[in-house]
């Protein structure tokens, strides 16, 4: 019985070590296709939005200023801003009938059918004060990326896109979470030159730490296609 009994008990451990380690590798298999998601999203995502960029700014601490070279990281305190021409009423994803999702600022519906017009005279477009040409509709879009908590309910960190009006004092127009544990995802931005950027993600591995950080990086190289960049 003594015999049976150690018998029994290192089977019983055996097969707990064993679920133990399922379990282990399980999780970490979860991680790291997560970790890895976030990244491909982070780098699609802000690559996309570089390519159609007029400016690309740095905001640090509320502050913008032109991002023209050097390298950061985005950060609760460190934003990236890419301004993009504006060309729709709205990007609300809004599919209902008569909403102003993905409708143009400009609708050619609304041309003068009456003269045969195919465009829209010069001065629907833009208001002349002097000498000075104004646009009389907010032209560019701001977006930010950056890294905050998703409530106070919870406060777990994340990164975000948002999308604000254009103007003096921009107003937030929507907002989307692109990924969903900055905690261990890095996201890192790098100005080549004027007109070439280079977008960095990583993500530790679980129970793995930094070392292993380098394994995990997935990158793109940006060239901003529009030429009136400042």
């Amino acid at each position: 019985m003594s015999c049976a009994l150690a018998v029994t008990v290192m089977v019983l451990a055996g097969a707990i070590a064993g679920v133990v380690a399922l379990q282990k590798s399980l999780a970490g298999s979860t991680q790291y296709a997560a970790g890895f998601n976030d990244g491909t999203r982070l780098v699609d995502f802000v690559s996309r939005d570089l390519r159609n960029a007029i400016r690309v700014s740095r905001r640090t601490s509320g502050t913008a200023t032109a991002f023209k070279s050097g390298f950061f990281a985005i950060a609760e305190t460190e934003e990236l801003v890419v301004t993009v021409p504006d060309f729709y009423e709205s990007n609300v994803p809004d599919n209902r009938s008569g909403s102003a999702y993905k409708t143009p600022r400009y609708d050619r519906s609304n041309l003068d059918a009456s003269t045969g017009a195919t465009s829209f005279p010069y001065l629907d477009v833009v208001a002349v004060i002097g000498t000075v040409r104004v646009p009389k509709y907010s032209g560019e879009l701001e977006i930010r990326y950056r890294k905050k908590a998703r409530s106070l309910q919870d406060p777990t960190v994340c990164y975000f896109r948002q999308e604000y009006d254009g103007g003096a004092t921009p107003v937030l127009r929507s907002e989307e979470e692109i990924a969903e544990r900055a905690d261990a995802v890095r996201l890192s931005i790098t100005a080549l030159n004027r007109s070439h950027f280079r977008v960095l993600t990583s993500f530790s591995p679980k129970w793995s730490g930094e070392p292993r950080r380098s394994g995990t990086l997935q990158a793109s190289v940006v060239k901003l296609l529009n030429t009136r960049r400042d």
